[in-house]
């Protein structure tokens, strides 16, 4: 928290200001969509969605911005690990696409 804006804080204020910033979404959201539980299941759904969509694009850049020693210089990962999240992005993309072409997630 100190790094790019230089921010000095006790260790349980920063604990506290991450969780309280982490939560406050989540309590947003029941004020607006109310807390019945049909509300939450759907809400539940649309984040699934979200970080299904998010985490796997955020895969890449991570991948390449922490390969690149120019960037990262000592702290470089090594090439078997680049090519291990590379491998995992694009199985888990096959994954989502069969998923989706044969039906495997079906409403119960």
């Amino acid at each position: 928290m100190e790094g790019f804006i230089h921010l000095r804080l006790p260790m349980w204020v920063r604990r506290m200001l991450t969780r309280v910033i982490a939560v406050m979404p989540v309590v947003i959201c029941l004020i607006i969509f109310g807390d019945s539980e049909q509300a939450i299941e759907s809400l539940l759904i649309y984040t699934q969605v979200f970080l299904s969509i998010a985490l796997p694009i955020s895969i890449i850049p991570l991948t390449l911005y922490t390969s690149d020693k120019k960037l990262m210089g000592e702290f470089v990962i090594k090439p078997w690990m680049k090519n291990s999240c590379m491998d995992l992005y694009s199985n888990f993309n096959n994954f989502k696409f069969l998923a989706n072409n044969i039906n495997i997630y079906k409403k119960i």
